[in-house]
């Protein structure tokens, strides 16, 4: 039988952040602003940064899944710096081999759960509108689509919303 967890990810976590997160940047590229590239280039202590709760400018959860006890899954929300009542939820992947087996359903409930913790009133995504199993997952969760255009998001970019408390 499978066996699946969802654990936050600490400071201590970093070389295996940096390692699933350049997977997800090489497996998926197109679900990403960010290029393996790009991230190839940041300094241990970059990396070492980014789980450091110190060195964030906000409230953050960033998480990973594990199934059958490898990790197959990451994800983080974070509170809005300019609206403390809404969170994004960003570097959402799940790796091909677990893909369909309930990981993303399980890290996006286990961010909405964070999310009603804090009392906030919405969770936020942007998603790749040809990624049609990531829209669907979304969809089913409770995300809708966002109609307002944004001079932020690239072309072919689809904005979601979750409110937390409906």
């Amino acid at each position: 039988m499978s066996n699946m967890s969802i654990r936050v990810l600490t400071h201590h976590d970093w070389p295996q952040y940096k390692q699933l997160r350049l997977r997800a940047l090489k497996e998926s590229p197109e679900a990403f602003d960010a290029t393996l590239e790009s991230e190839l280039r940041f300094s241990d202590t970059e990396w070492r940064s980014r789980l450091d709760p110190s060195h964030r400018k906000t409230h953050a959860l960033p998480l990973i899944a594990e199934f059958d006890c490898a990790p197959t899954g990451l994800v983080w929300g974070a509170v809005d710096v300019l609206n403390p009542n809404t969170a994004s939820v960003y570097q959402m992947w799940v790796a091909n081999v677990a893909r369909g087996k309930g990981v993303g359903r399980a890290l996006l409930y286990t961010v909405i759960a964070w999310a009603r913790e804090l009392q906030l009133e919405q969770l936020m995504l942007s998603v790749n509108k040809n990624n049609s199993a990531a829209l669907s997952l979304y969809e089913s969760v409770g995300f809708q689509p966002v109609f307002a255009t944004s001079p932020v998001l690239a072309k072919g970019v689809q904005s979601l919303r979750f409110n937390v408390w409906r």
